[in-house]
């Protein structure tokens, strides 16, 4: 309620409140990281440091670089909350390997030469070349740059890999992973040296990689990935939902607006392209009213429920109201109120939370004074 009005000597609405902001714990809001502060709740103001739980074989890195976030006036944190994200590490690809380069020329790195054992950042794509053992120009010729990103710990394409020194035809194997092969490679499955062979993958996976048949190995090896998602989860009524990116194994979180809670705290994930959806039958994900259970009864006083300013009434026994939803409280005549003067409904609590009580008034009314001094006379 953000103003209130006078009519007929009457407040028609209770008074304006000012309710605290306040913050979730980072790790509800997405951060997948560890909390410095201990605190459940943060109060507006009220700031914790973030960092990563890395080990001697994994190590994470914040992005954006944000180690500190204060809890603002509206009850969000700032700066946005970062996310742990895992770094990829430079195989040694002995003396296969020419050399290893940041493919991005914005980066301080860009043109110098990285070793092997060295880990790299989340989202960053390296360029790598190999030795070429062929006699012949043609073969060498196929071999270009080849490159691979990091995402989260993992290479893409299946990471960076030379091959030794060999001649001949490449054999197609029958048991690669997630692979399917047409008719016609099962029955011949070899190629010459220079040739390239197309696959398919089975359903909820996708060809990641054009293979060809070089120095008697299938450059790059085929290659099938789960299917990443290409659409948004799915959006609930009264509900927001959060996700950091769209790749299979990614998850979706739900929230709801004030006044409305989860059904059910349910994750749902990016599985082989397409988003779990939140409208399973048996694991139902909605966003419900919250409600206020009846707030109890004032003796020798009346409860009302205030519609919007405009009309009041009594508010019925075991009766529950929804978010949103104010009171006013008055006495009988008689008796004099102690307390607060009504209450509103917010997110299932009343606030505030304390009824009032009524006490019998024991100041002599005017007219009464009036009626005994004019006897008198």
């Amino acid at each position: 309620i953000s103003k209130i009005e006078c009519k007929h000597g009457r407040w028609q609405n209770i008074r304006p409140q000012c309710i605290e902001a306040m913050c979730r714990h980072p790790v509800l809001d997405g951060f997948n990281g560890y909390v410095l502060s201990s605190n459940s709740i943060f109060p507006s103001g009220e700031g914790t440091g973030l960092t990563c739980n890395s080990s001697s074989s994994i190590h994470f890195d914040l992005i954006p670089m944000i180690d500190y976030v204060v809890c603002d006036n509206y009850g969000i944190w700032k700066p946005i909350l970062p996310k742990c994200y895992a770094k990829c590490r430079l195989p040694d690809l002995g003396k296969s390997l020419i050399g290893y380069y940041i493919d991005d020329n914005t980066n301080e790195w860009y043109g110098k030469e990285l070793q092997p054992g060295t880990y790299i950042r989340h989202g960053y794509s390296i360029k790598y070349l190999c030795h070429c053992y062929s006699t012949t120009m043609q073969n060498c010729s196929l071999i270009k740059p080849s490159f691979v990103q990091c995402i989260d710990g993992e290479w893409t394409n299946g990471g960076p890999y030379c091959r030794e020194k060999i001649s001949g035809n490449c054999q197609i194997p029958f048991d690669i992973p997630y692979v399917l092969l047409s008719n016609n490679t099962q029955l011949n499955n070899i190629i010459n040296n220079g040739e390239s062979f197309d696959y398919e993958c089975i359903h909820g996976y996708a060809r990641m990689t054009n293979v060809t048949c070089i120095q008697g190995y299938l450059t790059p090896q085929p290659l099938c990935e789960p299917k990443n998602c290409t659409t948004h989860p799915y959006w609930i009524k009264n509900g927001y939902v959060k996700y950091h990116n769209r790749r299979h194994g990614g998850h979706a979180e739900y929230s709801c607006r004030n006044g409305y809670k989860l059904s059910n705290h349910r994750i749902l994930r990016c599985l082989f392209g397409r988003w779990e959806s939140p409208y399973d039958r048996d694991n139902l994900v909605q966003c419900i009213a919250d409600i206020c259970l009846h707030p109890g009864v004032i003796r020798n006083g009346k409860t009302y429920v205030v519609n919007y300013g405009t009309s009041r009434y009594i508010l019925s026994a075991n009766v529950s109201l929804s978010h949103g939803a104010s009171l006013q409280f008055e006495c009988d005549s008689g008796f004099m109120l102690v307390g607060n003067r009504g209450s509103t409904c917010f997110s299932g609590k009343w606030r505030p939370d304390q009824l009032p009580i009524c006490i019998q008034d024991r100041h002599v009314s005017l007219q009464h004074t009036l009626h005994k001094f004019v006897s008198k006379g």
